[in-house]
């Protein structure tokens, strides 16, 4: 299940890239520079909460975090 999840994240952000070229002009260099700096922040955000949910339980945090991830796909 895991595997499916990334595989989907991936989609998204490989489509992101294109989306900001074509619905909002932006050259190649800088669309792929909007992405990149969008993962640089993705990996830290997850590498500093790691920490801070340690003694949180699994189900709690994946709730949690599906609820947010569908908010801000919507």
């Amino acid at each position: 299940m895991f595997f499916l999840a990334v595989a989907a994240e991936f989609c998204c952000l490989l489509w992101a890239v294109e989306a900001l070229r074509s619905w909002h002009g932006l050259p190649d260099a800088a669309a792929t520079a909007a992405l990149s700096a969008f993962l640089v922040g993705m990996g830290g955000g997850r590498t500093l909460l790691s920490s801070a949910l340690s003694g949180t339980s699994v189900r709690v945090v994946v709730q949690r975090q599906t609820v947010i991830a569908a908010a801000g796909f919507a």
